[in-house]
């Protein structure tokens, strides 16, 4: 299936007083002139401009140029490389190279999109069966969908670290619906369906999960720089959805009122979800009161999380084609290896 790579998004900082290579420096100065200038500098949010590069070179370099930091006149420039999941690890660092005359093993990962993909398991399946933990901001999994395409996203977190699970069919045919309605009538006769382009029937489900790592993340991961990135094929960069397979059962032996407690709570997984099933429980192991608020809030924790280790294998029981860590491992590493086979 096409695309189907590590390395969906990859930025990364180079040295404070690294210089444009010869053949990047002609293209900077051709950027400059009255033809280009408007196609390809934009203001930046972080730095003072960014050039998108890939018009200019013909389709050549994939690059976004983000230049002179505001925040920060001692760092260097970003790098944005586009559409990565069609390259290899070393072609990723010979653009980079083209582009600065340094090591492109050296410059610092400043955010990596990693993905995997399932096929013929839906988006709503990760609703009403799994939850991300360790994101306060947010007990559950933010959702949004287009209807017309059924391209489903759930998410978690916020960006540059954030989970997204999503309908890789449903994106793919949003994309081509796209490009077909800037077609005339004539290039439409010869353009791709939607099997010839991405290898597959429109009608198979194929679910993305997606891990964006940003800010302090790649540090902490070990893939501080763009050498150490070989390194996430032995990481599990999703351990922060949790699935049943991760969920013990116990197999406690409950009376009436824990029974029906537990089928309350199975339903609503199934209907709003676990992460808000979760919520809601949450919301219920209130009303202590006396002491501070951070005393009140400490005792509403601990008896949610004696509640929920009640109850959680009944919310998310393990049944016969459940997605297991395994899977999901299997999925992503099965994917590094185009990617990874020529990395230095």
């Amino acid at each position: 299936m096409g695309g189907k790579n590590l390395i969906d998004k990859l930025d990364t900082a180079v040295p404070r007083f690294a210089r444009f290579t010869p053949s990047f420096s002609r293209l900077v100065e051709q950027s400059h002139s009255p033809e280009w200038y408007a196609k390809v500098w934009k203001s930046g949010s972080h730095y003072e401009k960014r050039g998108d590069f890939r018009g200019i070179s013909g389709g050549e370099l994939p690059v976004v140029l983000h230049h002179c930091n505001i925040h920060d006149r001692k760092a260097g420039d970003k790098i944005e490389l586009i559409e990565t999941a069609k390259y290899s690890l070393t072609e990723l660092r010979m653009i980079q190279e083209e582009v600065f005359d340094c090591d492109a093993a050296e410059n610092r990962v400043l955010r990596i999109d990693l993905a995997a993909d399932l096929e013929n398991v839906p988006v709503q399946w990760f609703r009403t069966s799994s939850f991300v933990k360790f994101k306060r901001t947010q007990r559950e999994w933010g959702f949004s969908t287009v209807s017309s395409t059924r391209a489903d996203t759930l998410y978690a977190g916020q960006k540059p670290n954030q989970i997204r699970i999503y309908d890789k069919t449903g994106h793919r045919k949003m994309l081509l619906a796209s490009e077909l309605r800037r077609m005339t009538r004539d290039e439409r006769e010869y353009a791709m369906s939607f099997e010839d382009r991405w290898g597959y029937s429109p009608e198979k489900i194929v679910t993305r999960i997606e891990r964006q790592i940003g800010g302090k993340q790649p540090e902490t991961m070990g893939i501080h720089l763009v050498g150490e990135i070989p390194k996430i094929e032995f990481l599990d960069p999703f351990d922060h959805i949790i699935l049943p397979s991760d969920v013990f059962a116990r197999g406690l032996k409950m009376g009436m009122k824990h029974l029906i407690t537990a089928d309350h709570l199975r339903e609503m997984a199934l209907r709003d979800g676990v992460s808000n099933t979760r919520n809601y429980l949450w919301r219920m192991c209130s009303g202590e009161r006396g002491g501070s608020d951070e005393a009140r809030k400490r005792r509403q924790d601990q008896k949610f999380y004696r509640e929920w280790f009640r109850y959680r294998e009944f919310v998310m029981p393990k049944v016969a084609g459940n997605v297991t860590r395994l899977d999901l491992l299997a999925a992503f590493r099965a994917s590094t290896a185009a990617q990874l086979r020529l990395a230095a």
